[in-house]
């Protein structure tokens, strides 16, 4: 299934009838960072990533956007260094 970065409605690859709604990744970006209680504004480094890091309980939030982008799996090694900077409670 293709979830369309802008949001809206798309059908699941099985073939149900059905329609499933999405909010699109900027207001997905900052229903998280409302519920993780993060204040201020979130900074964009230059890999084109969003992130709020005054956040409750140390969390941050981040978003990843890649300008002119399609539908790709993203970049492993930008996703791992983000993973690394982390750790599981």
């Amino acid at each position: 299934m293709t979830v369309p970065y802008d949001g809206g409605a798309t059908q699941p690859p099985n073939g149900l009838p059905v329609t499933i709604y999405f909010l699109g990744a900027q207001p997905t970006f900052q229903k998280w960072a409302q519920l993780d209680q993060c204040t201020g504004s979130a900074g964009t480094d230059a890999n084109g990533c969003a992130t709020y890091t005054q956040c409750a309980a140390g969390v941050d939030v981040t978003l990843c956007t890649i300008q002119g982008g399609t539908h790709s799996p993203g970049n492993a090694s930008q996703g791992w260094a983000f993973m690394q900077g982390h750790s599981l409670p």
